[in-house]
Protein backbone atom coordinates (compact mmCIF):
# COMPACT_ATOMS: atom_id res chain seq x y z
CA UNK A 1 0.00 0.00 0.00
CA UNK A 2 2.72 2.63 1.18
CA UNK A 3 4.85 1.72 -2.47
CA UNK A 4 1.40 2.34 -4.74
CA UNK A 5 1.11 5.70 -2.66
CA UNK A 6 4.66 6.74 -3.19
CA UNK A 7 4.03 5.79 -7.32
CA UNK A 8 0.91 7.88 -7.18
CA UNK A 9 2.79 10.71 -5.50
CA UNK A 10 5.60 10.72 -8.31
CA UNK A 11 3.06 10.36 -11.02
CA UNK A 12 1.47 13.47 -9.11
CA UNK A 13 -2.34 11.65 -8.63
CA UNK A 14 -2.19 11.63 -4.69
CA UNK A 15 -0.44 14.36 -2.06
CA UNK A 16 1.71 14.02 1.40
CA UNK A 17 -0.86 13.15 3.65
CA UNK A 18 0.74 15.11 6.52
CA UNK A 19 -0.90 13.45 9.63
CA UNK A 20 -0.14 10.08 8.69
CA UNK A 21 3.84 11.37 9.29
CA UNK A 22 3.56 12.49 12.58
CA UNK A 23 5.41 9.89 14.79
CA UNK A 24 2.53 8.68 17.59
CA UNK A 25 3.65 8.89 20.79
CA UNK A 26 4.57 5.90 22.97
CA UNK A 27 3.02 5.73 26.39
CA UNK A 28 3.95 3.47 29.20
CA UNK A 29 1.16 1.63 30.61
CA UNK A 30 1.14 0.05 34.47
CA UNK A 31 -1.15 -0.34 36.81
CA UNK A 32 -0.93 2.10 39.51
CA UNK A 33 -0.54 -0.64 42.84
CA UNK A 34 0.80 -4.03 43.49
CA UNK A 35 -0.97 -7.04 43.24
CA UNK A 36 -3.30 -5.18 40.96
CA UNK A 37 -2.16 -7.32 37.97
CA UNK A 38 0.08 -10.13 37.03
CA UNK A 39 1.23 -11.25 34.14
CA UNK A 40 1.67 -14.81 33.08
CA UNK A 41 3.14 -17.17 30.16
CA UNK A 42 5.57 -19.80 29.07
CA UNK A 43 8.92 -19.89 27.78
CA UNK A 44 10.82 -22.82 25.89
CA UNK A 45 14.10 -22.45 27.19
CA UNK A 46 16.83 -24.88 27.27
CA UNK A 47 15.11 -28.01 27.05
CA UNK A 48 12.49 -27.92 29.05
CA UNK A 49 9.12 -24.91 29.52
CA UNK A 50 9.12 -22.13 32.31
CA UNK A 51 6.46 -20.23 33.64
CA UNK A 52 6.65 -17.32 35.86
CA UNK A 53 4.03 -14.74 37.01
CA UNK A 54 4.72 -10.87 37.31
CA UNK A 55 3.10 -8.36 39.08
CA UNK A 56 2.14 -5.30 37.15
CA UNK A 57 2.98 -2.55 38.86
CA UNK A 58 6.35 -3.36 40.31
CA UNK A 59 7.76 -6.01 38.10
CA UNK A 60 8.51 -8.61 40.85
CA UNK A 61 8.17 -12.08 40.01
CA UNK A 62 5.76 -13.61 42.06
CA UNK A 63 6.22 -17.27 40.88
CA UNK A 64 7.81 -19.62 38.96
CA UNK A 65 8.40 -23.19 37.80
CA UNK A 66 9.94 -25.66 35.53
CA UNK A 67 8.41 -28.14 33.84
CA UNK A 68 8.64 -30.90 31.06
CA UNK A 69 5.16 -29.88 29.33
CA UNK A 70 3.10 -26.65 29.57
CA UNK A 71 0.29 -27.48 31.33
CA UNK A 72 -3.18 -26.09 32.76
CA UNK A 73 -2.07 -28.17 35.44
CA UNK A 74 0.89 -26.99 35.80
CA UNK A 75 0.24 -23.29 35.56
CA UNK A 76 -2.24 -24.01 37.95
CA UNK A 77 0.14 -25.15 40.36
CA UNK A 78 2.66 -22.23 39.81
CA UNK A 79 -0.11 -19.59 40.73
CA UNK A 80 -1.35 -21.27 43.82
CA UNK A 81 2.68 -21.03 45.03
CA UNK A 82 2.76 -17.66 44.39
CA UNK A 83 -0.87 -17.05 45.80
CA UNK A 84 0.50 -18.90 49.29
CA UNK A 85 2.90 -16.45 49.43
CA UNK A 86 1.99 -13.25 47.77
CA UNK A 87 -2.34 -13.49 48.39
CA UNK A 88 -4.46 -13.12 45.28
CA UNK A 89 -4.20 -10.52 43.01
CA UNK A 90 -7.06 -8.72 41.56
CA UNK A 91 -6.72 -9.93 38.04
CA UNK A 92 -4.35 -12.03 35.81
CA UNK A 93 -3.47 -11.28 32.06
CA UNK A 94 -2.69 -14.76 29.63
CA UNK A 95 -2.80 -15.14 26.07
CA UNK A 96 -5.27 -17.16 24.48
CA UNK A 97 -3.14 -20.43 24.75
CA UNK A 98 -4.89 -23.39 25.11
CA UNK A 99 -3.64 -23.69 29.00
CA UNK A 100 -5.30 -20.30 29.68
CA UNK A 101 -8.34 -19.81 27.30
CA UNK A 102 -10.92 -21.91 26.10
CA UNK A 103 -11.78 -21.14 22.12
CA UNK A 104 -15.28 -20.27 21.36
CA UNK A 105 -15.37 -24.11 20.02
CA UNK A 106 -13.90 -25.49 23.24
CA UNK A 107 -16.54 -23.74 25.21
CA UNK A 108 -19.31 -24.50 23.24
CA UNK A 109 -18.25 -28.39 23.61
CA UNK A 110 -16.63 -27.63 27.27
CA UNK A 111 -17.32 -25.04 28.60
CA UNK A 112 -14.95 -22.63 29.81
CA UNK A 113 -11.34 -24.31 31.16
CA UNK A 114 -9.69 -25.35 34.16
CA UNK A 115 -7.57 -22.53 34.56
CA UNK A 116 -10.31 -19.71 33.86
CA UNK A 117 -12.69 -21.84 36.35
CA UNK A 118 -9.74 -21.59 39.00
CA UNK A 119 -9.83 -17.83 38.65
CA UNK A 120 -13.32 -18.07 38.33
CA UNK A 121 -13.27 -20.06 41.64
CA UNK A 122 -10.94 -17.69 43.49
CA UNK A 123 -12.60 -14.22 42.13
CA UNK A 124 -9.71 -12.77 40.08
CA UNK A 125 -10.50 -11.83 36.49
CA UNK A 126 -9.35 -12.94 33.25
CA UNK A 127 -7.80 -10.49 30.90
CA UNK A 128 -7.23 -11.90 27.88
CA UNK A 129 -4.73 -10.58 25.01
CA UNK A 130 -6.07 -9.31 21.85
CA UNK A 131 -5.34 -11.52 18.98
CA UNK A 132 -2.18 -11.09 17.49
CA UNK A 133 -0.89 -8.22 19.88
CA UNK A 134 1.77 -9.43 22.05
CA UNK A 135 2.46 -6.07 23.36
CA UNK A 136 -0.14 -6.67 25.26
CA UNK A 137 1.85 -8.98 27.48
CA UNK A 138 4.95 -7.26 26.74
CA UNK A 139 6.30 -7.08 30.67
CA UNK A 140 6.49 -11.00 30.82
CA UNK A 141 7.79 -11.38 27.43
CA UNK A 142 10.96 -8.18 28.43
CA UNK A 143 11.19 -10.91 31.19
CA UNK A 144 11.53 -14.14 29.86
CA UNK A 145 14.37 -11.85 27.76
CA UNK A 146 16.26 -10.97 30.26
CA UNK A 147 16.46 -14.41 31.05
CA UNK A 148 17.43 -15.78 27.70
CA UNK A 149 20.03 -13.20 27.80
CA UNK A 150 21.35 -13.74 31.52
CA UNK A 151 21.21 -16.89 32.78
CA UNK A 152 24.24 -18.28 31.71
CA UNK A 153 25.79 -16.03 34.14
CA UNK A 154 23.92 -18.23 36.72
CA UNK A 155 24.09 -21.71 38.34
CA UNK A 156 20.33 -22.47 38.94
CA UNK A 157 17.12 -20.64 38.08
CA UNK A 158 16.73 -19.48 41.74
CA UNK A 159 19.47 -17.50 41.70
CA UNK A 160 18.30 -16.25 38.66
CA UNK A 161 15.15 -14.87 39.83
CA UNK A 162 16.78 -13.52 43.32
CA UNK A 163 19.06 -11.31 41.72
CA UNK A 164 16.65 -9.96 39.04
CA UNK A 165 13.61 -9.51 42.02
CA UNK A 166 16.11 -7.98 44.70
CA UNK A 167 19.61 -7.07 43.49
CA UNK A 168 19.23 -5.93 39.71
CA UNK A 169 18.13 -2.09 39.42
CA UNK A 170 15.10 -2.21 36.46
CA UNK A 171 15.03 0.00 34.00
CA UNK A 172 11.75 0.82 34.16
CA UNK A 173 10.99 1.92 37.77
CA UNK A 174 12.73 4.44 39.89
CA UNK A 175 16.57 4.43 38.68
CA UNK A 176 17.47 7.69 40.43
CA UNK A 177 16.87 5.31 43.78
CA UNK A 178 18.38 2.13 42.07
CA UNK A 179 14.84 0.70 42.48
CA UNK A 180 14.29 -3.45 42.22
CA UNK A 181 10.80 -4.80 41.56
CA UNK A 182 11.07 -6.31 45.45
CA UNK A 183 11.53 -2.93 46.49
CA UNK A 184 8.89 -1.38 43.90
CA UNK A 185 6.59 -3.81 44.95
CA UNK A 186 6.37 -2.54 48.68
CA UNK A 187 6.34 1.00 47.68
CA UNK A 188 3.12 0.13 45.13
CA UNK A 189 1.26 -1.98 47.94
CA UNK A 190 -1.98 -0.42 48.85
CA UNK A 191 -2.96 0.82 52.37
CA UNK A 192 -5.50 -2.44 52.63
CA UNK A 193 -2.48 -5.11 51.91
CA UNK A 194 0.07 -3.73 53.79
CA UNK A 195 -1.34 -4.90 56.71
CA UNK A 196 -2.16 -8.51 55.85
CA UNK A 197 1.68 -8.52 54.68
CA UNK A 198 3.10 -7.16 57.86
CA UNK A 199 0.78 -9.99 59.12
CA UNK A 200 2.14 -12.49 57.46
CA UNK A 201 5.88 -12.06 57.47
CA UNK A 202 5.45 -11.39 61.00
CA UNK A 203 4.01 -14.79 61.74
CA UNK A 204 6.80 -16.43 59.78
CA UNK A 205 5.72 -16.63 56.75
CA UNK A 206 2.38 -18.27 56.77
Amino acid sequence: KNKIHEVLKMLGYAKEEKNKKKRKKWVRYERKHSMSLWHTDWFYYNGKWIIAYLDDASRLVVGYGVFDNATTENAIRVLREAMDNYGKPESILTDRGTQFYASAGERKAKGVSKFEKFLEENGIKHIVARVNHPQTNGKIERFYGTLEAKMRYFDTLDEFVEWYNCKRPHMSLNLDELETPYQAFLRKLPPERVLGYCWRWFDGGK
